[in-house]
Protein backbone atom coordinates (compact mmCIF):
# COMPACT_ATOMS: atom_id res chain seq x y z
CA UNK A 1 0.00 0.00 0.00
CA UNK A 2 1.27 3.48 -0.90
CA UNK A 3 0.75 6.14 1.74
CA UNK A 4 1.50 9.79 1.05
CA UNK A 5 2.56 11.76 4.10
CA UNK A 6 4.08 15.19 4.73
CA UNK A 7 6.07 14.93 7.94
CA UNK A 8 9.45 15.60 9.47
CA UNK A 9 11.80 12.66 10.02
CA UNK A 10 12.77 12.12 13.64
CA UNK A 11 16.41 12.77 14.46
CA UNK A 12 18.61 9.81 15.32
CA UNK A 13 22.17 8.95 16.25
CA UNK A 14 23.81 8.86 12.84
CA UNK A 15 26.95 7.04 11.75
CA UNK A 16 27.00 8.12 8.10
CA UNK A 17 29.99 7.80 5.90
CA UNK A 18 28.70 8.83 2.49
CA UNK A 19 31.23 11.69 2.17
CA UNK A 20 33.97 9.17 1.41
CA UNK A 21 31.84 7.77 -1.40
CA UNK A 22 31.06 11.22 -2.79
CA UNK A 23 34.78 12.03 -2.85
CA UNK A 24 35.44 8.89 -4.86
CA UNK A 25 33.42 10.33 -7.75
CA UNK A 26 30.69 8.88 -9.90
CA UNK A 27 32.85 7.07 -12.45
CA UNK A 28 32.02 3.37 -12.46
CA UNK A 29 34.66 2.14 -14.87
CA UNK A 30 36.66 -0.61 -13.15
CA UNK A 31 40.03 -1.03 -14.91
CA UNK A 32 41.07 -4.34 -13.38
CA UNK A 33 44.14 -6.20 -14.53
CA UNK A 34 43.80 -9.74 -15.87
CA UNK A 35 45.29 -11.01 -12.62
CA UNK A 36 42.70 -9.11 -10.59
CA UNK A 37 39.85 -10.39 -12.77
CA UNK A 38 41.10 -13.95 -12.37
CA UNK A 39 41.28 -13.53 -8.60
CA UNK A 40 37.79 -12.03 -8.43
CA UNK A 41 36.38 -14.78 -10.64
CA UNK A 42 37.86 -17.47 -8.41
CA UNK A 43 36.55 -15.71 -5.31
CA UNK A 44 33.08 -15.38 -6.85
CA UNK A 45 32.97 -19.08 -7.66
CA UNK A 46 34.02 -19.89 -4.09
CA UNK A 47 31.26 -17.69 -2.66
CA UNK A 48 28.75 -18.98 -5.18
CA UNK A 49 29.49 -22.59 -4.24
CA UNK A 50 29.30 -21.88 -0.52
CA UNK A 51 26.05 -19.95 -0.59
CA UNK A 52 24.25 -22.26 -3.01
CA UNK A 53 25.34 -25.36 -1.06
CA UNK A 54 23.81 -23.79 2.05
CA UNK A 55 20.44 -23.29 0.36
CA UNK A 56 20.50 -26.69 -1.35
CA UNK A 57 21.18 -28.27 2.05
CA UNK A 58 17.98 -26.63 3.31
CA UNK A 59 15.95 -27.81 0.32
CA UNK A 60 17.26 -31.37 0.51
CA UNK A 61 16.72 -31.47 4.27
CA UNK A 62 13.12 -30.26 3.97
CA UNK A 63 12.49 -32.80 1.19
CA UNK A 64 13.82 -35.58 3.40
CA UNK A 65 11.57 -34.48 6.25
CA UNK A 66 8.59 -34.70 3.92
CA UNK A 67 9.57 -38.06 2.42
CA UNK A 68 10.54 -39.79 5.68
CA UNK A 69 8.05 -38.21 8.04
CA UNK A 70 4.32 -38.51 8.48
CA UNK A 71 3.48 -35.19 6.84
CA UNK A 72 -0.09 -35.33 5.67
CA UNK A 73 -1.57 -32.12 7.09
CA UNK A 74 -1.99 -29.46 4.39
CA UNK A 75 -0.72 -26.75 6.74
CA UNK A 76 2.49 -28.69 7.36
CA UNK A 77 2.96 -29.28 3.65
CA UNK A 78 2.38 -25.60 2.96
CA UNK A 79 4.93 -24.63 5.61
CA UNK A 80 7.57 -26.95 4.14
CA UNK A 81 6.87 -25.66 0.63
CA UNK A 82 7.13 -22.05 1.82
CA UNK A 83 10.55 -22.69 3.36
CA UNK A 84 11.72 -24.31 0.13
CA UNK A 85 10.55 -21.24 -1.78
CA UNK A 86 12.62 -19.01 0.51
CA UNK A 87 15.72 -21.06 -0.27
CA UNK A 88 14.87 -20.99 -3.97
CA UNK A 89 14.56 -17.18 -3.85
CA UNK A 90 17.97 -16.90 -2.22
CA UNK A 91 19.57 -19.16 -4.84
CA UNK A 92 18.14 -16.99 -7.62
CA UNK A 93 19.38 -13.82 -5.90
CA UNK A 94 22.88 -15.29 -5.61
CA UNK A 95 22.95 -16.28 -9.27
CA UNK A 96 21.57 -12.92 -10.46
CA UNK A 97 24.07 -10.94 -8.38
CA UNK A 98 27.00 -13.10 -9.47
CA UNK A 99 26.01 -12.68 -13.11
CA UNK A 100 25.67 -8.91 -12.72
CA UNK A 101 29.09 -8.62 -11.06
CA UNK A 102 30.49 -10.54 -14.02
CA UNK A 103 28.87 -8.00 -16.35
CA UNK A 104 30.32 -5.11 -14.35
CA UNK A 105 33.80 -6.63 -14.61
CA UNK A 106 33.55 -6.51 -18.41
CA UNK A 107 33.23 -2.70 -18.45
CA UNK A 108 30.25 -0.44 -18.08
CA UNK A 109 28.25 1.88 -20.27
CA UNK A 110 27.14 5.35 -19.30
CA UNK A 111 23.87 5.42 -17.33
CA UNK A 112 20.78 5.92 -19.45
CA UNK A 113 18.01 8.50 -19.01
CA UNK A 114 14.65 6.76 -18.83
CA UNK A 115 11.44 8.59 -18.07
CA UNK A 116 9.97 6.74 -15.09
CA UNK A 117 6.95 7.10 -12.85
CA UNK A 118 7.96 7.29 -9.18
CA UNK A 119 4.73 5.69 -8.00
CA UNK A 120 4.91 2.95 -10.62
CA UNK A 121 8.46 2.15 -9.48
CA UNK A 122 7.24 1.78 -5.90
CA UNK A 123 4.22 -0.28 -6.96
CA UNK A 124 6.50 -2.62 -8.94
CA UNK A 125 8.77 -2.91 -5.90
CA UNK A 126 5.85 -3.96 -3.71
CA UNK A 127 4.74 -6.47 -6.31
CA UNK A 128 8.21 -8.02 -6.70
CA UNK A 129 8.66 -8.29 -2.92
CA UNK A 130 5.17 -9.64 -2.16
CA UNK A 131 6.07 -13.34 -2.29
CA UNK A 132 9.10 -12.99 0.00
CA UNK A 133 7.19 -10.83 2.46
CA UNK A 134 4.31 -13.30 2.62
CA UNK A 135 6.64 -16.27 3.22
CA UNK A 136 8.15 -14.57 6.29
CA UNK A 137 5.01 -12.76 7.45
CA UNK A 138 6.71 -9.38 7.08
CA UNK A 139 4.62 -6.23 6.79
CA UNK A 140 5.69 -3.64 4.22
CA UNK A 141 5.03 0.06 4.71
CA UNK A 142 5.82 2.39 1.79
CA UNK A 143 5.53 6.13 2.31
CA UNK A 144 6.13 9.12 0.05
CA UNK A 145 6.92 12.56 1.45
CA UNK A 146 7.06 15.89 -0.36
CA UNK A 147 7.09 14.29 -3.82
CA UNK A 148 7.01 17.25 -6.19
CA UNK A 149 7.79 15.28 -9.36
CA UNK A 150 5.80 12.16 -10.05
CA UNK A 151 7.94 11.45 -13.12
CA UNK A 152 11.70 11.82 -13.50
CA UNK A 153 14.65 10.97 -15.74
CA UNK A 154 16.97 8.29 -14.35
CA UNK A 155 18.46 5.00 -15.51
CA UNK A 156 15.53 2.74 -14.60
CA UNK A 157 17.50 -0.51 -14.56
CA UNK A 158 20.13 0.86 -12.18
CA UNK A 159 17.70 2.77 -9.95
CA UNK A 160 15.20 -0.07 -9.66
CA UNK A 161 18.06 -2.54 -9.18
CA UNK A 162 19.22 -0.54 -6.15
CA UNK A 163 15.75 -0.49 -4.56
CA UNK A 164 15.03 -4.17 -5.21
CA UNK A 165 18.40 -5.52 -4.06
CA UNK A 166 18.42 -3.35 -0.94
CA UNK A 167 14.93 -4.55 -0.02
CA UNK A 168 15.83 -8.20 -0.66
CA UNK A 169 18.91 -7.88 1.53
CA UNK A 170 16.90 -6.52 4.44
CA UNK A 171 14.07 -9.05 4.10
CA UNK A 172 16.62 -11.86 4.04
CA UNK A 173 18.09 -10.64 7.32
CA UNK A 174 14.79 -9.97 9.08
CA UNK A 175 12.99 -12.24 11.49
CA UNK A 176 9.53 -13.53 10.71
CA UNK A 177 6.70 -11.15 11.55
CA UNK A 178 8.79 -8.00 11.30
CA UNK A 179 8.16 -4.73 9.46
CA UNK A 180 10.04 -3.22 6.54
CA UNK A 181 9.53 0.52 6.14
CA UNK A 182 10.50 2.33 2.94
CA UNK A 183 10.17 6.11 2.71
CA UNK A 184 10.90 8.27 -0.33
CA UNK A 185 11.10 12.06 -0.45
CA UNK A 186 12.58 14.87 -2.53
CA UNK A 187 15.27 17.29 -1.42
CA UNK A 188 17.45 20.06 -2.83
CA UNK A 189 15.97 20.84 -6.23
CA UNK A 190 18.45 22.78 -8.36
CA UNK A 191 17.89 23.73 -11.98
CA UNK A 192 16.58 20.75 -13.91
CA UNK A 193 17.59 18.16 -11.31
CA UNK A 194 16.58 17.18 -7.77
CA UNK A 195 17.76 14.77 -5.11
CA UNK A 196 15.62 11.78 -4.16
CA UNK A 197 16.20 10.28 -0.72
CA UNK A 198 15.04 6.72 0.01
CA UNK A 199 15.31 5.28 3.51
CA UNK A 200 14.93 1.61 4.44
CA UNK A 201 14.27 0.54 8.03
CA UNK A 202 14.02 -3.13 9.00
CA UNK A 203 12.53 -3.95 12.39
CA UNK A 204 14.04 -6.19 13.58
CA UNK A 205 17.23 -6.77 11.56
CA UNK A 206 19.91 -9.33 12.35
CA UNK A 207 22.62 -7.02 10.97
CA UNK A 208 23.98 -4.53 13.49
CA UNK A 209 25.33 -1.05 12.78
CA UNK A 210 29.02 -1.95 12.97
CA UNK A 211 28.64 -5.00 10.75
CA UNK A 212 26.60 -2.95 8.29
CA UNK A 213 29.33 -0.32 8.17
CA UNK A 214 31.89 -2.99 7.37
CA UNK A 215 29.70 -4.42 4.61
CA UNK A 216 29.28 -0.95 3.07
CA UNK A 217 32.93 0.01 3.43
CA UNK A 218 34.07 1.71 0.22
CA UNK A 219 36.46 0.18 -2.32
CA UNK A 220 37.40 1.74 -5.65
CA UNK A 221 37.42 -1.60 -7.45
CA UNK A 222 35.20 -4.65 -7.55
CA UNK A 223 38.32 -6.66 -6.76
CA UNK A 224 38.49 -4.88 -3.41
CA UNK A 225 34.81 -5.58 -2.73
CA UNK A 226 35.05 -9.31 -3.41
CA UNK A 227 38.38 -10.01 -1.70
CA UNK A 228 37.21 -8.85 1.74
CA UNK A 229 36.33 -11.21 4.61
CA UNK A 230 33.52 -13.65 3.88
CA UNK A 231 31.25 -12.38 6.62
CA UNK A 232 31.54 -8.86 5.19
CA UNK A 233 30.44 -9.79 1.66
CA UNK A 234 26.91 -9.61 0.35
CA UNK A 235 26.93 -9.80 -3.44
CA UNK A 236 23.67 -7.87 -3.71
CA UNK A 237 25.17 -4.97 -1.76
CA UNK A 238 28.23 -5.01 -4.01
CA UNK A 239 25.92 -4.53 -7.00
CA UNK A 240 23.96 -1.83 -5.15
CA UNK A 241 27.12 0.17 -4.49
CA UNK A 242 28.31 -0.12 -8.08
CA UNK A 243 24.92 0.96 -9.40
CA UNK A 244 24.88 3.93 -7.04
CA UNK A 245 28.36 4.92 -8.14
CA UNK A 246 27.17 4.91 -11.75
CA UNK A 247 24.19 7.06 -10.76
CA UNK A 248 26.34 9.45 -8.74
CA UNK A 249 24.44 8.43 -5.61
CA UNK A 250 25.48 7.58 -2.07
CA UNK A 251 24.45 5.22 0.71
CA UNK A 252 24.74 5.65 4.47
CA UNK A 253 23.55 3.83 7.56
CA UNK A 254 22.45 5.01 10.97
CA UNK A 255 20.97 3.64 14.15
CA UNK A 256 18.15 5.28 16.06
CA UNK A 257 17.98 5.63 19.83
CA UNK A 258 15.68 2.61 19.84
CA UNK A 259 18.37 0.54 18.09
CA UNK A 260 16.61 0.39 14.71
CA UNK A 261 18.92 0.21 11.71
CA UNK A 262 18.17 2.56 8.80
CA UNK A 263 19.85 2.58 5.39
CA UNK A 264 19.55 5.78 3.36
CA UNK A 265 20.15 6.21 -0.36
CA UNK A 266 20.55 9.53 -2.19
CA UNK A 267 20.13 9.68 -5.96
CA UNK A 268 20.00 12.72 -8.26
CA UNK A 269 17.24 12.72 -10.89
CA UNK A 270 16.42 15.07 -13.73
CA UNK A 271 13.16 16.86 -14.43
CA UNK A 272 11.73 15.62 -17.75
CA UNK A 273 11.33 18.08 -20.58
CA UNK A 274 7.87 18.86 -21.83
CA UNK A 275 6.56 16.25 -24.26
CA UNK A 276 8.86 13.37 -23.28
CA UNK A 277 7.01 10.06 -23.31
CA UNK A 278 7.45 7.28 -20.78
CA UNK A 279 7.71 3.62 -21.70
CA UNK A 280 5.02 1.65 -19.86
CA UNK A 281 6.51 -1.03 -17.60
CA UNK A 282 4.91 -4.47 -17.59
CA UNK A 283 6.79 -5.72 -14.54
CA UNK A 284 3.83 -5.61 -12.19
CA UNK A 285 0.99 -6.57 -14.48
CA UNK A 286 -1.50 -9.18 -13.38
CA UNK A 287 -1.28 -12.80 -14.40
CA UNK A 288 -3.79 -13.27 -17.23
CA UNK A 289 -4.01 -16.54 -19.11
CA UNK A 290 -4.82 -15.68 -22.74
CA UNK A 291 -7.20 -17.77 -24.82
CA UNK A 292 -5.12 -18.97 -27.79
CA UNK A 293 -7.44 -21.75 -28.89
CA UNK A 294 -7.06 -22.66 -32.55
CA UNK A 295 -3.36 -21.74 -32.64
CA UNK A 296 -0.34 -24.08 -32.67
CA UNK A 297 2.98 -23.91 -30.86
CA UNK A 298 6.27 -25.80 -31.12
CA UNK A 299 8.48 -26.01 -28.06
CA UNK A 300 12.03 -27.42 -28.18
CA UNK A 301 14.06 -28.25 -25.05
CA UNK A 302 16.52 -31.07 -24.37
CA UNK A 303 15.70 -31.08 -20.63
CA UNK A 304 12.70 -33.37 -20.32
CA UNK A 305 11.32 -31.78 -17.15
CA UNK A 306 11.58 -28.27 -18.60
CA UNK A 307 9.94 -29.55 -21.78
CA UNK A 308 7.04 -31.04 -19.83
CA UNK A 309 6.55 -27.85 -17.80
CA UNK A 310 6.62 -25.75 -20.97
CA UNK A 311 4.11 -27.97 -22.77
CA UNK A 312 1.67 -27.82 -19.86
CA UNK A 313 1.93 -24.05 -19.49
CA UNK A 314 1.27 -23.60 -23.20
CA UNK A 315 -1.65 -26.01 -23.12
CA UNK A 316 -3.23 -23.90 -20.37
CA UNK A 317 -3.82 -21.23 -23.02
CA UNK A 318 -5.62 -23.58 -25.39
CA UNK A 319 -2.65 -23.87 -27.75
CA UNK A 320 -2.17 -27.12 -29.63
CA UNK A 321 1.40 -27.98 -28.63
CA UNK A 322 4.09 -30.10 -30.26
CA UNK A 323 7.23 -30.83 -28.24
CA UNK A 324 10.73 -31.81 -29.33
CA UNK A 325 13.68 -32.88 -27.17
CA UNK A 326 16.43 -31.79 -29.58
CA UNK A 327 17.10 -29.10 -32.13
CA UNK A 328 17.26 -31.64 -34.94
CA UNK A 329 13.87 -33.11 -33.98
CA UNK A 330 12.40 -29.63 -33.61
CA UNK A 331 13.55 -28.58 -37.09
CA UNK A 332 12.07 -31.74 -38.61
CA UNK A 333 8.71 -31.16 -36.92
CA UNK A 334 8.71 -27.52 -38.02
CA UNK A 335 9.51 -28.34 -41.63
CA UNK A 336 6.97 -31.17 -41.78
CA UNK A 337 4.22 -28.83 -40.51
CA UNK A 338 4.83 -26.46 -43.46
CA UNK A 339 4.00 -23.20 -41.72
CA UNK A 340 1.29 -24.49 -39.37
CA UNK A 341 2.94 -23.15 -36.20
CA UNK A 342 1.98 -19.71 -34.90
CA UNK A 343 4.89 -19.52 -32.42
CA UNK A 344 8.13 -21.38 -31.71
CA UNK A 345 9.68 -21.57 -28.25
CA UNK A 346 13.16 -23.01 -27.82
CA UNK A 347 16.05 -23.53 -25.46
CA UNK A 348 19.48 -22.24 -26.50
CA UNK A 349 21.92 -24.76 -25.04
CA UNK A 350 21.15 -28.06 -26.74
CA UNK A 351 23.57 -30.69 -28.07
CA UNK A 352 23.92 -30.97 -31.82
CA UNK A 353 21.70 -28.31 -33.35
CA UNK A 354 21.50 -25.61 -30.65
CA UNK A 355 18.78 -23.01 -30.29
CA UNK A 356 20.64 -20.26 -32.14
CA UNK A 357 21.29 -22.48 -35.14
CA UNK A 358 17.72 -23.78 -35.04
CA UNK A 359 16.40 -20.20 -35.17
CA UNK A 360 18.67 -19.42 -38.13
CA UNK A 361 17.51 -22.53 -39.96
CA UNK A 362 13.87 -21.56 -39.42
CA UNK A 363 14.46 -18.00 -40.60
CA UNK A 364 16.19 -19.12 -43.81
CA UNK A 365 13.99 -22.15 -44.54
CA UNK A 366 11.64 -22.40 -47.48
CA UNK A 367 8.73 -23.12 -45.13
CA UNK A 368 5.95 -20.51 -45.55
CA UNK A 369 6.11 -17.87 -42.81
CA UNK A 370 9.54 -18.95 -41.55
CA UNK A 371 10.89 -15.43 -41.71
CA UNK A 372 8.03 -13.99 -39.65
CA UNK A 373 6.90 -16.65 -37.15
CA UNK A 374 7.53 -15.39 -33.57
CA UNK A 375 10.49 -17.21 -32.01
CA UNK A 376 10.88 -16.99 -28.24
CA UNK A 377 13.99 -18.25 -26.46
CA UNK A 378 13.55 -19.66 -22.94
CA UNK A 379 17.12 -20.06 -21.75
CA UNK A 380 19.37 -20.02 -18.71
CA UNK A 381 21.86 -18.00 -20.78
CA UNK A 382 21.50 -14.61 -19.15
CA UNK A 383 24.31 -12.26 -20.16
CA UNK A 384 23.85 -9.26 -22.43
CA UNK A 385 26.03 -11.06 -24.98
CA UNK A 386 23.67 -14.06 -24.88
CA UNK A 387 20.68 -11.81 -25.54
CA UNK A 388 22.47 -10.06 -28.41
CA UNK A 389 23.38 -13.42 -29.96
CA UNK A 390 19.74 -14.49 -29.79
CA UNK A 391 18.59 -11.36 -31.60
CA UNK A 392 21.31 -11.77 -34.23
CA UNK A 393 20.04 -15.33 -34.85
CA UNK A 394 16.53 -14.05 -35.55
CA UNK A 395 14.99 -14.71 -32.14
CA UNK A 396 12.32 -12.14 -31.28
CA UNK A 397 12.39 -12.41 -27.49
CA UNK A 398 15.01 -13.85 -25.12
CA UNK A 399 13.41 -14.91 -21.80
CA UNK A 400 15.70 -15.94 -18.95
CA UNK A 401 14.93 -19.04 -16.88
CA UNK A 402 13.30 -19.53 -14.46
CA UNK A 403 10.32 -17.96 -16.20
CA UNK A 404 7.22 -17.08 -14.21
CA UNK A 405 4.06 -18.20 -15.95
CA UNK A 406 2.64 -14.67 -16.09
CA UNK A 407 5.69 -13.47 -18.02
CA UNK A 408 5.30 -16.28 -20.53
CA UNK A 409 1.58 -15.59 -20.91
CA UNK A 410 2.30 -11.88 -21.33
CA UNK A 411 4.81 -12.61 -24.10
CA UNK A 412 2.38 -14.91 -25.89
CA UNK A 413 -0.29 -12.23 -25.66
CA UNK A 414 2.08 -9.62 -27.10
CA UNK A 415 3.00 -11.77 -30.10
CA UNK A 416 -0.19 -13.71 -30.82
CA UNK A 417 -3.03 -11.38 -29.82
CA UNK A 418 -2.04 -8.35 -31.92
Amino acid sequence: MLVSKDKKTASSNTEAYSKEQEAAGAVLKDDMTLEEKTGVSYRLMTLLGRDIRTQLHSILGLTEIYMDGDVSDRNQIGELYGKMLMSENQIMDILDDTLEIGNLMQGDEEPGRDLVSIFEILANLEDDLSNRLALKGITLSVETEEIGHTEALVDEQLFYGVLLRMSRFLVRNMAEGGMLMIAMKEEEEEGDSFKTVISFQADPCAIGLEQMKQMLRHYDKISGEIQRKRDEIDLGLVVVKRYLKALGGTISCEESEEGKLTLTINVSMSVPAFGEERQVSHRGREKVVPDLSGMKALIVDDDMINLEVGVRLLQNTGLEVSGASSGKEGLQIYEDAQGAFDVVLLDIRMPGLNGLDLARRIRTSSVPGGSKVPIIAMSANATEEDIDLSHEAGIDLHMIKPIESWRLYGALTDYLKK
